[in-house]
């Protein structure tokens, strides 16, 4: 205990916690009062106008100096049972300690230290500690989300150290997925700007560790319109389902990627005008900006929007469009994975469609050639002579309270500029530059410049997202055009 208190007074910050301590008991109890007071300071620098990651990142190289001293004196080997649980369930103590494993048995010194930490095979050789420190982890990798170095070891951890004889329930589950996907999300290949270009490798690597049921969890999370619009995110689900242990991976392909793009395809061609037909007392739901862990509606009542129309997932993957009507609810649509084939239904009428396992980008999902042919199978005239839209350009962005940004504005033509006092976009004087400024093919060029951690990956991240969102709308009707002014059809601007 002396040469402990030594190192904690003498070698190591906030000796005021240790002075008074008598044995080893009290060093647990003051260093679980230091994580307290750490976490307390990351939850006011949030509150902050301006906050980055780096607090977390500082606040770990600490944790990792107290558990380095802890381990090579042996502090957790009599420890007191319930203390230590306390303490492997801190957020940064679960992140920390399997950091250290992961450089113990990869027989690395990466971390700066010098002998093995004998103290972790005492430690993750306990099943409730491993158990504990896991989730701990999760709930870690939750709140930090890094940069895309992080992203790929938070994939590599939270799927190479899973703890196989863990028993799983639905709140574990939960924090797991939780701590989980806002990484894979963030997952590319070298292809991809603006993502972690090591992460799908890290997909499928590592996805084969995990237990099904939490595989399946992550999927869920995708919300529908990032798989409808984003080619990277499909690219993701599809490494997700080719590299895990779940079974019949074809129907969830069809599931996540095919049926998904072919139920968007069959909702416009069924349903995009009955606002229309109905007189109003229907509306049609134009952004599917839902997770696959909520229905998929099409089509709502007005008056009370309760579901009319809805897509529901019936045995092995079969989805059915359901439709309300006065004598209960009848099937209007199926769809299904028969041995590596889409099965289509509707009407008393069959049409057959192949399905490509390895197929993510699904680019024949968005072809007027199959949206033609799948009009004339639900007898619907085919698309032609439609008035092209103009296109649609960033003119000016304003972000405020939107991932430790604030009062953030972003001019791409020079057209345009935000009154904060009046809270209101107002256009410029005449633009500096013609349109024809970067040559024929250009309308802008913009630069954002900035020191690791400022937000440049958060601003790609929000015009990315948006630009998606936008051209869903305008698939959808929902946003267009009148004298060359952009409108909302009702009061929608929410959806953006």
């Amino acid at each position: 205990m002396g040469e402990l208190k030594t190192v904690l007074i003498q070698q190591l910050p906030h000796k005021e916690y240790f002075a008074q301590c008598k044995n080893t008991k009290d060093v647990l109890v003051q260093f679980e009062k230091l994580l307290c007071d750490w976490e307390e300071e990351i939850s006011k620098e949030h509150k902050k106008s301006y906050w980055t990651d780096e607090p977390e990142r500082s606040i770990v190289g600490r944790v990792l100096e107290y558990l380095d001293c802890f381990l090579k004196n042996n502090c957790f080997e009599n420890a007191d049972r319930e203390l230590c649980k306390t303490l492997f369930g801190r957020r940064h103590v679960g992140y920390v300690m399997h950091r250290l494993k992961n450089s113990y048995y990869q027989n690395r010194k990466n971390d700066g230290f010098s002998d093995p930490l004998e103290g972790l095979k005492h430690i993750f050789a306990d099943e409730e500690y491993r158990e504990i420190l896991y989730l701990s982890m999760a709930d870690y990798y939750k709140v930090y989300h890094g940069w895309f170095q992080d992203n790929q070891e938070a994939i590599e951890y939270l799927c190479k150290f899973y703890p196989k004889q863990m028993p799983l329930n639905k709140g574990k589950e939960e924090r797991i997925a939780a701590g989980l996907y806002p990484h894979v999300l963030l997952a590319g290949d070298s292809h991809d700007v603006g993502f972690a270009f090591q992460g799908i490798s890290m997909i499928e690597k590592y996805f084969k560790y995990l237990n099904p049921r939490i595989v399946k969890r992550v999927l869920k999370s995708y919300e529908r319109y990032r798989l409808e619009n984003n080619p990277v995110h499909r690219h993701q689900v599809y490494s997700i389902i080719s590299n895990s242990r779940i079974k019949n991976k074809a129907a969830y392909k069809f599931f996540y990627i095919d049926g998904l793009l072919l139920g968007k395809m069959i909702n416009r061609l069924l349903y995009l005008n009955m606002e229309e037909e109905s007189g109003g007392e229907y509306e049609y739901e134009y952004f599917s900006d839902t997770s696959f862990q909520e229905p998929w509606i099409v089509v709502r009542r007005k008056a009370d929007q309760a579901p009319y129309v809805y897509w529901k997932l019936e045995g092995n993957m079969r989805m059915i469009l359901m439709q309300e009507n006065q004598s209960g609810v009848s099937r209007i649509f199926t769809m299904e994975e028969k041995q590596q084939q889409i099965i289509l239904r509707y009407d008393g009428r069959t049409e057959i469609l192949g399905i490509q396992l390895d197929d993510w980008v699904a680019n024949r999902y968005f072809s007027d050639t199959l949206e033609n042919s799948l009009a004339e199978f639900l007898n619907k005239q085919q698309r032609n002579g439609q008035k092209k839209q103009p296109d649609f350009k960033f003119s000016y962005v304003y972000l405020n309270h939107y991932r430790g940004l604030w009062e953030q504005k972003l001019s791409f033509d020079h057209r345009y500029d935000f009154d904060q006092k009046e809270k209101k976009l107002e256009k410029t004087k005449e633009s500096p530059y013609s349109e024809k400024f970067y040559g024929k093919n250009v309308y802008s060029l913009s630069c954002i410049v900035g020191e690791n951690g400022r937000g440049k990956t958060s601003i790609v991240d929000f015009l990315r997202n948006r630009f998606f969102k936008i051209k869903a709308l305008v698939d959808q009707k929902q946003l267009g055009y009148s004298s060359q002014t952009p409108y909302f059809k009702e009061d929608q601007h929410d959806l953006l």
